[in-house]
């Protein structure tokens, strides 16, 4: 019984003074110097006169090299840090057509470069 014990302390010992002797290299840290801002308001255009432009609560999605959603308040306003790439911006809203309807941006695509801070609406309009 004592003999068991003596080698599993020295087996112990051993595995202990190789996991020192042997170490990995840590991992890299994620830089987030490849990221790009992209913010904007969710917004309602037309309607009754003066049918100027107003912020709608909603969501809106962001979809690209990663995807994102965002609950969008009653200011209308949203805010997202993503990689640098290329993205298409929808959105909906409870109070345009019950949500039923994407709204979008003005071109079909937006861009991001790295460290770049890009303002792009989501529309909200009968075209």
């Amino acid at each position: 019984m004592y003999r068991r014990a003596v080698l599993a302390l020295a087996a112990l010992s051993l595995t202990a003074a190789c996991a020192t002797t042997h170490s990995h290299p840590p991992a890299p840290a994620s830089s987030p110097a490849g990221n790009a801002t992209l913010t904007g308001l969710l917004i309602a255009v037309g309607g009754p006169a003066p049918g100027s432009p107003r912020p709608l609560p909603g969501s809106v999605t962001i979809d690209g090299p990663v995807t994102q959603h965002i609950a969008v308040g009653s200011d209308g306003s949203y805010r997202a840090v993503v990689p640098a790439g290329t993205y298409t911006v929808t959105g909906t809203s409870p109070q345009y057509n019950d949500g039923a309807s994407n709204c979008r941006t003005d071109s079909d695509t937006v861009t991001l470069a790295a460290g770049q801070t890009v303002a792009a609406d989501v529309i909200c309009s009968e075209k």
